[in-house]
């Protein structure tokens, strides 16, 4: 049984891993999660990052908002990619994965 193991793709699943998967005949994958991009890093590391201070509180709550939605988007195209695979796909979710996260 032939597994890829994977992760960190953070909004991008590389064209490359369809051949990949093709080629190799891969029976299953193994993703160590990081779906989302975390696009406002910069920022957060920047103002907040070992500091005492959050994002929210640097660029308010509407903007974080904003970045949130925009990185939920691009990771949910990315899990998109993995329910449309025809072989299975066993993952957890990564450190900058949104885990309950909640439009208010």
């Amino acid at each position: 049984m032939k597994f890829l193991i994977i992760g960190d793709f953070h909004g991008y699943f590389p064209k490359k891993f369809y051949n990949l998967i093709k080629k190799e005949k891969i029976d299953a994958i193994i993703s160590s999660g990081d779906f989302f991009p975390f696009s406002c890093r910069k920022i957060w590391f920047k103002h907040c990052y070992h500091k005492d201070k959050e994002l929210w509180e640097v660029i308010g709550k509407q903007k974080v908002k904003n970045f949130i939605n925009k990185d939920l988007e691009s990771g949910e195209k990315v899990l998109k990619v993995f329910n449309n695979l025809a072989i299975k796909t066993f993952t957890v979710t990564g450190n900058l994965d949104y885990a309950g996260w909640k439009e208010a």
